[in-house]
């Protein structure tokens, strides 16, 4: 038994035009073609298997393919350069092969979810025509591909995650232009270089979540970093990273649950500026070139959960008694001095009586 629900618009009468139903362990069928009163097809996590037929790309009013989270294979096929589909979701597969070149015959796409699947080749120049599409995902692929400098033609994008795929060349300031986006992902990608350029920050300043990670994107961070108030999510780690923490981060104490920082050759003093994120939830600091003392005045993050300081330069006397206690964190690792006298280094940590109850 099939169980499915099927409405009808007004030039259909009684043919479907939505699909929604549960699968048991089989293939797509073919002959699909001649159904042109279908507009949406959502078929997630069931138990497909096989390639999918060119037909689901010839159907001329289809606007949603929905087949996510299924055990497809095969290749993309090339769409029909009339395809009216609007949302392409096939992640979490195991399709393989290239993205096709023509991918710009999808005109009317405006989100393409291709992450965790096999997909190897490049990022097609093409993809740039594609100008109303407002998610792009290829992430957990095998892309071997520079970042297309064209892609800044895709103004309308408000989410684009790239990254775990086998990226080259650089992060620059072609991401400028990129005004809407909200959710920007490039993470494990070692071989890419570039810089956070002042552009980006004072420019993209809609953005809620941004993760660069694990990459060779190096020079400081700009000040102008202050300028993303609405960013919650601030993952800069493995990087190339110098100069000092800017002072500006203390600007986004209304939104920043999150600041990842580790990894990198960040230098001079923790700023206290860090203190007014009062919504900070996690702060790692660790394995950067760090010195002075740890600010007192971090004992007013509240809401902290994860707190990392070690494998820094850092001296002085941990957070009093009281104050490492009032965080309530769930982890916290700093360098404990491991000996006295002239030659010392590391922070005085004395057992907080928190830990002993």
């Amino acid at each position: 038994f099939i169980p499915w629900h099927a409405a009808c618009n007004s030039r259909c009468f009684a043919s479907p035009t939505i699909f929604a139903f549960t699968l048991m362990p089989a293939q797509l069928p073919n002959g699909v073609a001649h159904l042109d009163s279908l507009l949406t097809i959502e078929l997630p996590s069931n138990s497909l298997t096989g390639p999918i037929p060119k037909d689901y790309f010839d159907m001329p009013n289809l606007e949603n393919l929905d087949l996510s989270n299924n055990g497809l294979t095969g290749a993309l096929v090339t769409p029909n350069d009339n395809s009216a589909i609007m949302s392409l979701n096939l992640e979490m597969n195991r399709i393989g092969g290239n993205i096709p070149n023509d991918i710009d015959n999808l005109s009317l796409l405006t989100s393409l979810k291709l992450a965790n699947n096999e997909i190897e080749g490049t990022i097609p120049i093409r993809l740039s025509n594609v100008q109303q599409l407002r998610h792009l995902d290829v992430r957990f692929n095998r892309l071997r591909s520079n970042i297309p400098t064209e892609i800044s033609a895709l103004t309308s994008l408000t989410s684009l995650g790239l990254g775990d795929n086998v990226l080259e060349g650089t992060f620059g300031a072609s991401f400028s232009s990129l005004s809407n986006l909200e959710f920007l992902s490039i993470v494990n990608a070692p071989s890419l270089s570039g810089r956070i350029f002042d552009s980006f920050s004072q420019q993209v300043t809609n953005l809620v979540e941004l993760h660069l990670a694990n990459t060779q994107i190096a020079g400081n961070i700009p000040d102008t970093i202050g300028n993303l108030k609405k960013l919650t999510v601030l993952n800069l780690s493995q990087n190339k990273l110098r100069g000092d923490i800017p002072v500006a981060l203390g600007q986004l104490s209304d939104t920043l649950t999150k600041l990842h920082l580790n990894d990198n050759s960040l230098s001079e003093r923790i700023p206290d500026a860090l203190s007014s994120l009062v919504l900070l939830e996690e702060l790692l600091l660790n394995d950067n070139e760090l010195t002075g003392q740890i600010p007192a005045s971090l004992e007013s993050l509240t809401n902290l959960n994860i707190l990392t300081l070690d494998g820094n330069q850092l001296t002085g006397r941990l957070f009093d008694d009281q104050g490492i206690c009032q965080l309530g964190l769930s982890q916290f690792v700093t360098d404990c001095r491991i000996r006295n006298g002239a030659d010392a280094f590391g922070v005085i940590c004395p057992i907080p009586t928190c830990c002993t109850s």
